[in-house]
């Protein structure tokens, strides 16, 4: 009976994880394919490229934050879920 809550903490911690990332991607492949598109039109309208591009490099540099943050969130979890099975695994990581 005490054996689900250790079972569905990692899975839930993973999709939280996937789904996050997940977001992040579909947001930067939208943009990257509206750049993309105005890049194909040759027109005059094609200066306007500069301002998706901008939006792009700022929205990539804050999924690098946000997956840095991800991963230190997850690192944690994972720590504070292992401590629970065997206490002793966080001083020897300590010690390593």
């Amino acid at each position: 009976m005490n054996l689900l809550p250790y079972i569905a903490r990692p899975i839930s911690l993973g999709v939280r994880l996937f789904i996050n990332l997940m977001a992040g991607y579909s947001l930067l492949k939208v943009i990257v394919a509206f750049a993309w598109n105005t890049l194909l039109l040759e027109s005059t309208t094609s200066f306007l490229l500069i301002i998706p591009m901008v939006i792009l490099v700022i929205l990539f540099g804050l999924e690098l934050g946000v997956a840095l943050i991800q991963t230190y969130v997850f690192m944690i979890f994972y720590l504070n879920y292992m401590v629970q099975f065997d206490p002793l695994i966080f001083f020897t990581l300590l010690v390593s």
